[in-house]
């Protein structure tokens, strides 16, 4: 019931719907866990898999796993990967019930962006919902408590609420 199914596209080109091959991929397959809640595909060609056990890089043969490790604060920040977002310059993006993060692949390392009660510049809530660029290229962030707009050079947000009907708060 758990199986992960994604399309694989031939290579060569596009494939008409007759042609299409599905694979079923699961934990006896070497994913992390069953439970996904988001797929992204990087510039490589790298498979994202955001699940409620850590994130899974898939190439199409293996897996490689990360998770959070509590004594490392270059970890992933929690295990339970909310949402994925792939960036116009292929930096992923990762939502989790503990803040978001940034994917380093070179240093397979993470750098957190996590709520702090005493910093309005901080990220609003922890639980990420979404994430996306708009149109000038800024980082926008979805919280249980609203949205976020992160100024990436200074690595602080500006929050704006739904309950102060787009405010700035």
């Amino acid at each position: 019931l758990y199986c992960l199914s994604f399309f694989i596209v031939n290579a060569a080109g596009n494939l008409d719907a007759q042609e299409s091959r599905f694979r079923h991929i699961d934990r006896d397959e070497g994913l992390i866990h069953s439970g996904v809640s988001s797929i992204v595909q990087d510039s490589l060609g790298f498979i994202w898999i955001g699940t409620k056990n850590g994130l899974a890089r898939y190439d199409g043969y293996t897996f490689i796993s990360f998770q959070n490790d509590p004594f490392d604060t270059n970890s992933l920040s929690h295990n339970l990967v909310q949402t994925l977002y792939m960036d116009k310059n292929n930096i992923l993006w990762i939502g989790t019930y503990r803040g978001l993060n940034r994917f380093d692949p070179k240093t397979r390392t993470f750098t957190r962006y996590v709520h702090d009660p005493a910093d309005s510049t901080s990220l609003s809530n922890d639980v990420v919902t979404a994430i996306g660029h708009d149109a000038e290229g800024r980082l926008w962030v979805g919280t249980l408590d609203g949205l976020n707009r992160l100024d990436e050079q200074s690595r602080t947000f500006t929050r704006y609420s739904s309950i102060s009907q787009g405010k700035q708060v």
